[in-house]
């Protein structure tokens, strides 16, 4: 039976155009280095669903010694290039891991090391939110159950209107209990 993982990444203070989480990165397990060459680094990772895959930064794999397993075509922002593939393991809050993951060798941006793409989103569920006007975004392994905004708000609507319905017939009787007082009083004055 497979381990269920998940973590949940709340900003406190409003929005975020980005979502950003610690993850620690090393040489992938299926590599077969001794623990002792496993070095673990921390970093800032952003989640980026427009991303297809996910991309170290050269420095973060420079500093992990990674050797490349092969060279490929990739696209990014700046055009086509020639990139290096690695094998990595990701660690990220609450013990999510991820393991023996390939990954491109990419320039990011200063205080990134890490750009998570749907290689791995896909992996699992992978939710944002911003009730109250707070950030909020989930992510869990394997993936186990579907979220479907449309249907939840269908069957609250059906409850509403429910509820509107039975206001309605409870208005429409008290009219008719009005009316037919009405009606009562007419005919005794006759």
């Amino acid at each position: 039976m497979q381990k269920y993982n998940a973590f949940t990444s709340k900003n406190t203070k409003g929005l975020v155009r980005e979502l950003i989480t610690p993850a620690f990165v090393r040489s992938g397990t299926n590599l077969g280095l001794p623990k002792e060459e496993m070095k673990a680094i921390r970093c800032n990772a952003v989640w980026d669903t427009g991303a297809t895959n996910t991309v170290i930064d050269e420095k973060l794999a420079e500093q992990l010694k990674l050797k490349p397993v092969t060279k490929i075509p990739a696209r990014g922002v700046n055009g086509d290039f020639i990139t290096n593939v690695y094998w990595i393991d990701i660690l990220l809050p609450n013990k999510v891991e991820v393991l023996s993951i390939k990954v491109t060798e990419g320039k990011l941006r200063d205080g990134t090391s890490l750009l998570i793409g749907m290689n791995i989103i896909t992996l699992g569920d992978f939710s944002v939110t911003n009730a109250d006007g707070k950030t909020c975004f989930s992510f869990r392994t394997p993936s186990c159950k579907e979220i479907d905004y449309v249907s939840e708000w269908e069957k609250r609507n059906e409850k509403v209107k429910a509820a509107e319905d039975r206001a309605t017939i409870k208005a429409k009787r008290k009219q008719e209990r009005k009316a037919k007082k009405k009606n009562l009083r007419r005919k005794k004055k006759k």
